[in-house]
């Protein structure tokens, strides 16, 4: 070994190894000396802030930009809930109109009766005993005078 400092050269041209663990106090303490300077100019530019906006008529209070938009946000959906929520109160009214429309179609088509397609004719559907002489009676042409001569 050439010299003997931390890290030092040794003969054949590779450095010592280092300690472990040794860096970790160094940036814990660099971690809180950055906190301390943050809160010591804080509150300085508080003081600042708080000077020139009273200079400009404000009232001196420093704004939470990011609580402004957290509200923002949240009376944009607020007001976005309550437009779905008109909406699906108007889906569910038309949906209770349809099924009662259906309701009433539903009970009006068991109230009718159905037409019997089975039978013969109309005529036997209708009981047309009497059918010649109704015949005969609204003058309805015999069957061999409406023969066709052709002319």
């Amino acid at each position: 070994m050439l010299g003997g400092g931390k890290g030092a050269a040794v003969a054949d041209g590779k450095t010592a190894p280092k300690a472990k663990g040794g860096g970790s106090l160094g940036k814990v303490g660099t971690a809180a000396t950055a906190y301390l300077g943050y809160e010591s100019i804080k509150a300085i530019d508080d003081s600042f802030y708080s000077a020139i906006d009273k200079l400009f008529g404000g009232n001196g209070e420093k704004k939470d930009f990011l609580q402004e938009a957290i509200d923002k946000s949240l009376q944009q959906q607020a007001q976005q809930n309550s437009e779905l929520i008109a909406k699906q109160e108007q889906n569910n009214q038309l949906s209770a109109d349809v099924s009662a429309k259906l309701g009433t179609l539903i009970d009006a088509t068991r109230a009718n009766k159905p037409i019997p397609f089975n039978s013969g004719s109309l005529a036997d559907l209708y009981g047309s005993s009497n059918s010649p002489s109704q015949e005969n009676r609204h003058g309805a042409p015999k069957p061999f005078m409406l023969t066709h001569t052709g002319r």
